[in-house]
This record gives structure tokens, C-alpha cells and sequence, in this order.
């Protein structure tokens, strides 16, 4: 069992997707996707609190990924768009194996009901995406762009009253 705080890999998508129309959305229809074309992480813990989100890829170094990042609050509910993640790949080395840690990460789209902040590009270390959950349960990345074999997606709970100061 891991602790509360321990990064936790989410899923791994392995095929590109286009983003979401409005129309499919509607949390039941997200059906569309199949296996590999998406993560979705339902958050156990308390909901308010903030996440803090890495990734890592089978591929290669300036590989360049873009996720999209929708919400939802339950089963029923419409999943919203939150941010879109352009990743690029550096060469620091996943915990000792192979795969490739993203080191630079730039946000486009933000919701402004969201409350997000990322690491400073730092080239070849690990690029971190922190983000107000704001009582959503529900979250979805897809990978728009896919330019590496495969991104893993891994998150850990962030119990904290505000984003970190980063700069």
C-alpha cells in the first residue's frame, strides 16, 4: 500500500486522440475512447484538495506530447475542459529503468475556476503540474499529440492551502 503522499501511476496512453467536442462530453458517452487513447483518475480523498501531476514516457529525448486535461464531478456530469499540457521529453532516467521523464511542461486554455501553477523549465529534471482539484472527482487526460510511444500519467495528494510558490 502506498502512502497518501506517494506519487501513484495512473494509466498509460498509447494512442493519440483528438480533444473532446462539446457534445461528447456528457460523462457516459465518453465511451468513445478505448483502451490506451486516455487515463481517467477518480480522486478518493478529499476532492478540495490540490494534486500535484508528473509523466514520463517510453520514447525519446525533445519528443513533444499535448494532453488534455477535462474534469467532472460524478458519474453523471459533463466533463469540463481544464487546461491543455504541452510536455516535452528530457533524458532524466524514470527511477532507474528506461522510460524518460518530461522536463519542460507549458499550459494553454487554463479554466479560470481552476487554479494551476507548474515547475520552472528545468532541463532534464522532472516538469510538475500542481492544480486546484476545486471539488472535482473526475479527471481525464488525453494525449492530442502523441509524439512518444507512450505517456504514464502518475499523481499524488497534495494537502496544502495554496498553490507552491514557484519560480
Amino acid at each position: 500500500m502506498q502512502s497518501r503522499n506517494s506519487f501513484t501511476p495512473r494509466g498509460t496512453i498509447t494512442t493519440a486522440h483528438a480533444a473532446l467536442t462539446n457534445a461528447q462530453r456528457y460523462r457516459p458517452t465518453v465511451s468513445i475512447l478505448v483502451p490506451g487513447e486516455y487515463v481517467e483518475v477518480e480522486l478518493k480523498n478529499d476532492y478540495n484538495e490540490f494534486l500535484e501531476i508528473i509523466s514520463h514516457v517510453v520514447g525519446d529525448d525533445a519528443d513533444s506530447n499535448v494532453l488534455q486535461l477535462y474534469a467532472s464531478r460524478g458519474k453523471n456530469d459533463d466533463y469540463t475542459h481544464m487546461v491543455t499540457l504541452t510536455f516535452t521529453v528530457g533524458t532524466m532516467i524514470v527511477r532507474g529503468g528506461t522510460k524518460l521523464y518530461h522536463d519542460t511542461l507549458t499550459l494553454a486554455e487554463v479554466d479560470a475556476a481552476f487554479e494551476t501553477a507548474i515547475s520552472a523549465s528545468a532541463i532534464n529534471d522532472i516538469a510538475k503540474l500542481w492544480i486546484n482539484t476545486n471539488g472535482y472527482s473526475k479527471l481525464l487526460f488525453i494525449a492530442s499529440t502523441l509524439g512518444s510511444t507512450s505517456v504514464t500519467v502518475e499523481t499524488a495528494s497534495v494537502a496544502r492551502e495554496g498553490l507552491p510558490v514557484v519560480a
